[in-house]
């Protein structure tokens, strides 16, 4: 694997973090809505062309998609960027590149599991004890929180990002990491016989 191909999945995982955050974000915008206009609206008083309530909604939940759409043409502009950053392809990496992708999707699904599995273990503690303070302010974080575990799940479990990053099926990519791995222990063979 080439230094660009290092380079390409590092502004694709970067790409799919922004796209993820947006999403999350505007997702949680959306269940929390009431609260933000309220701690936001207050900050407009005495101002003489203050947005209205509709408004600021809009170029909240705007900017978020904006986001979104950056982090969309990022991925699909990583090639272009890599052979940007790294002008040469010269340098060889050790690795390949499916299995590179495989740990990405492995991190960024980690990383998900991670930021909701501890809200959502306080959810289900605090709906098994009937005399605890309940928050209902915490409540309408449960199906972002859900929506994040599950996608976090799949990014860990199955091996989707891979396919997509790379173009290639399922069984392609398992064959061509199978292949490669021959042909190297292969050409190991030979440079050892010979």
């Amino acid at each position: 694997m080439k230094t660009r191909d290092v380079a390409t999945i590092a502004f694709r995982l970067l790409a799919l973090w922004v796209t993820i955050s947006a999403l999350i974000s505007l997702v949680d915008l959306l269940f929390n809505w009431k609260m933000v206009a309220a701690q936001t609206m207050g900050s407009f008083s005495g101002v003489a062309n203050a947005p209205t309530e509709r408004e600021l909604f809009w170029m909240s939940a705007s900017a978020f998609v904006c986001r979104g759409m950056i982090g969309l043409v990022a991925w699909w502009l990583s090639p272009p960027l890599a052979r940007v950053t790294v002008p040469s392809d010269a340098l060889s990496v050790v690795g390949d590149r499916d299995g590179l992708y495989a740990a990405d999707s492995f991190l960024v699904g980690l990383c998900l599991i991670a930021m909701s599995a501890p809200g959502l273990a306080f959810e289900a503690y605090v709906a098994t004890k009937p005399g605890f303070p309940a928050y209902p302010e915490a409540h309408p974080k449960v199906p972002l929180l859900l929506a994040q575990f599950v996608l976090g799940v799949s990014f860990v479990w199955s091996r989707w990002l891979v396919t997509l990053a790379t173009g290639q099926p399922h069984s392609e990519v398992d064959a061509s990491a199978t292949d490669g791995a021959v042909q190297q222990r292969d050409e190991a063979d030979e440079a050892r016989d010979g």
